[in-house]
């Protein structure tokens, strides 16, 4: 496998743990790359950084070895550190004749065509191939080049031999269709059409045996097991490189809470984990790791080595929502809220009209948030719980090794909003709609399950409705465009929030418009417009008469971007929060 480094500043860091991580795609200017896996990439490149509370998660869900996260260093610039890649696809066409070639990988700019009557010659200089846009993957995130040399001589038999066939792409240019292309071999004549290249059964002939589990940015391959049939392998299908189901990323997201929520913790949890491998007791920890950070700072790190010893002994906590829960529910907390530096809360008072539905309001002046990779999927999402067991690897050696993972930090601000939890319980009982939609939409329900990690319910779609309807009403009051700022649900027995915040990479985070929404009396005006717009919708009725089973709900009135919404815009519904149409809605 033949790599080399980029141009600086290509990919931004922030797109190394998302669109661009290991085993994605990437067209830059001079060819078409294929980001190496993790054990590929420097880790003097990565600032190593520890989160207690998504590292503690983490160990418990697949990665037992892991140590620490990686976040990418940046240059004078903000550009991003050099990351390995190699050339894919590894075949060319040239632009002038259509010559199919495999290419150099060891040449930026690839190879040139090889076909001397190419009209594109230009004072006798080869016309240079381009990157071919159709790939093979499979489920499992297995990833090939298109096969052309079989696709071309697969009709009718014949085999002129690899190293002498001539391939070429043609067709009708004035055709978008694919049924109007074809490989064509000159040297024997063969020909197919790609009409149906990119179908869902069209690459089974070229793989009567399935999936060869090739892994091209691992530089291996394995096994690769069709999940549904498990004697059986996966069948790949032909993609479009730049299709949007070719790479879906898989992160964890966690914000930093307290006892871990200062800049000090890191380090005091470095240290107590290196004496702790030295198999040394907790009086020992206790008396030295302290005296490392000066005497105005021991009773600070005793507290957080006991809570990182704590934690350590403690049963599994099976939702790394549970712990932010507690923390962010400003009854829990002072009457001043938390204080520390990377995670400020404000209880405010709820407003009047809402009492007796929201139960807790709080300003989330500063958050910190932690967002790890850990895996990518191709052609299709996870649709339930087991479907993450054909996560694709990021790493090369053996599964459950790993011992770090890429990571980004985020700063910003959000609000918090509690409903009454016995209120909504009571309302639950008496909504079937709600649950009708749960049990109605069982392709949404399963994604939805995916990504909340949990079977959602009633009151699940209550809370997701109430997020998107605070968004966008907040979005149009703060000046943040609805893609910036992102939600966080917390539904179950014990939790009924809702969190809403913006961040980013900076240093600095957001500005503070998001928390002045949350201001009194500016609150209460929000959550009354908000309850207002959301009882119609322009498309109405069309939008409030959906059938059983369907939610109200759509680009008009709750519909968000992609990256401000957790569950992929399902299991919404306007009716399970306000009376539009006659419903039941938890404000009445």
């Amino acid at each position: 496998m033949t790599e080399y480094a980029p141009p600086p500043g290509e990919i931004r860091p922030s797109q190394m743990v998302s669109a661009f991580g290991p085993g994605a795609i990437y067209d830059s200017p001079d060819d078409s790359l294929l980001i190496a896996g993790t054990d590929r990439w420097e880790r003097d490149n990565f600032l190593p950084l520890r989160h207690e509370t998504l590292l503690y998660h983490l160990r418990r869900a697949g990665y037992p070895r892991l140590k620490e996260l990686g976040v990418p260093r940046q240059d004078e610039r903000g550009k991003a550190i050099h990351i390995r890649v190699r050339t894919f696809p590894t075949w060319g066409m040239c632009k002038s004749c259509g010559r199919l070639q495999e290419r150099n990988p060891r040449a930026r700019t690839g190879i040139r065509c090889p076909n001397k009557d190419c009209r594109g010659r230009a004072d006798g200089e080869a016309q240079r191939t381009v990157p071919v846009r159709f790939v093979v993957a499979c489920r499992n995130g297995h990833l090939d080049d298109f096969p052309w040399y079989r696709w071309a001589h697969g009709g009718n038999g014949a085999d002129c031999g690899q190293g002498r066939a001539r391939l070429f792409l043609e067709g009708d240019p004035s055709r978008a269709s694919l049924d109007y292309k074809y490989v064509r071999c000159r040297t024997c004549g063969s020909q197919a059409s790609l009409g149906n290249a990119l179908s869902a059964g069209g690459m089974r002939p070229m793989y009567p045996d399935g999936c060869g589990g090739n892994m091209p940015w691992l530089g291996i391959t394995e096994t690769c097991t069709n999940r549904d049939n498990p004697d059986h392998r996966e069948i790949p299908r032909g993609m479009n490189k730049w299709a949007t189901n070719m790479y879906f990323p898989e992160s964890v997201r966690a914000l930093t809470i307290p006892p871990f929520a200062d800049p000090m913790a890191e380090r005091v949890i470095e240290a107590v984990e290196t004496m702790r491998e030295q198999n040394k007791p907790l009086g020992e920890v206790e008396d030295v790791v302290p005296r490392m950070f000066g005497e105005q700072s021991s009773g600070r790190a005793i507290e957080i080595i006991r809570a990182h010893w704590r934690r350590a002994d403690a049963p599994a906590v099976k939702d790394i929502k549970a712990e932010e829960y507690r923390q962010l529910d400003g009854r829990k907390h002072p009457e001043q809220g938390a204080d520390e530096p990377d995670f400020r809360t404000e209880p405010i008072e709820v407003p009047e009209s809402l009492a007796g539905l929201v139960a807790n309001a709080v300003l989330v002046r500063k958050l910190r948030e932690i967002v790890a990779l850990t895996g990518f999927y191709r052609v299709d999402p996870p649709s339930t719980q087991d479907d993450r067991r054909r996560r694709a690897r990021l790493d090369a050696r053996a599964p459950g090794s790993t011992d770090w993972l890429p990571a980004m930090e985020n700063r910003g601000e959000g609000i918090f909003v509690a409903l009454d939890g016995p209120r909504v319980s009571k309302w639950a009982g008496s909504c079937p709609g709600a649950a009708e939609l749960c049990r109605a939409m069982p392709r949404e329900r399963s994604y939805a399950e995916a990504s909340i990690g949990a079977a959602p319910d009633a009151k699940y779609v209550l809370l997701h409705t109430v997020s998107h309807m605070l968004i966008r009403e907040v979005s149009a009051r703060a000046g943040y465009s609805t893609a910036s700022i992102r939600e966080r649900i917390y539904s179950d027995d014990d939790m009924q929030g809702i969190l809403i915040y913006t961040s980013s990479p900076s240093s600095d985070g957001s500005l503070g418009g998001l928390v002045e929404q949350g201001i009194k009396p500016r609150l209460d005006i929000v959550m009354r417009h908000m309850l207002g717009r959301a009882s119609a919708c322009s498309t109405d009725p069309f939008c409030t008469a959906a059938p059983s089973g369907e939610g109200a709900a759509c680009h008009a009135c709750l519909f968000l971007p992609e990256t401000a919404c957790e569950c992929m815009n399902v299991l919404l519904d306007r009716r399970a929060a306000v009376s539009a149409g006659g419903g039941g809605g938890f404000f009445g």
